[in-house]
């Protein structure tokens, strides 16, 4: 469990990495609906959906990442999907479980908030927490969001330039609030 942690933070800011940097606003877009095996969510209709051959050398688990085609501050916002077996079919309990193994893994980790809140009638915890996994790297924001059911978790991370503004932030929101475990 430590090491998709570990993967899914990694993946996060491997799409959210970037050379250049702008302060431009992100545009929304209309979300649009996006489904696989086991779950569907609503995405920005102009960010990119990496999966398959774009993911392949993404640690196991990995369903698809979502990124923005702006950067913003230096950033790709992005949002990836992982997918793991679990023994437990309650998303409070396998949220808790992850939120527990972040400090470890995580430089400089700040919690911002943690949350329990209720999406599509399914309990879970909105983590969001700024950090980086070494020290070369500049602190990203990321918000996380958990799902169980029928022994599968799914979690959703979001990596962020450490000052997203509201816009972005509310996006992000909206992706986390829109999933339907399946």
């Amino acid at each position: 469990m430590k090491s998709k942690i570990l993967s899914l933070l990694i993946i996060s800011i491997f799409f959210s990495a970037c050379l250049t940097s702008s302060s431009e606003v992100i545009s929304r877009g209309d979300l649009v609906p996006f489904e696989k095996e086991f779950f569907q969510l609503s995405v920005p209709q102009n960010w990119e959906s990496l999966q398959d051959d774009k993911i392949k050398n993404s640690p196991s688990g990995t369903e698809v990442v979502f990124r923005s085609k702006q950067i913003i501050d230096g950033v790709f916002p992005n949002i990836s999907i992982v997918k793991e077996n679990i023994t437990t079919n309650e998303s409070l309990i396998f949220a808790q479980n992850n939120i527990e193994k972040i400090p470890f893994l995580i430089k400089n980790m700040q919690t911002i908030s943690q949350n329990e809140m209720e999406i599509n009638n399914e309990k879970t915890i909105l983590f969001i927490f700024t950090g980086r996994l070494d020290a070369t790297e500049d602190d990203l924001r990321f918000m996380q969001i958990f799902f169980a059911k029928n022994n599968i978790g799914i979690t959703l991370t979001a990596a962020l330039p450490l000052n997203a503004n509201n816009d972005l932030i509310k996006l992000i929101n909206d992706v986390f609030a829109s999933f339907i475990f399946k």
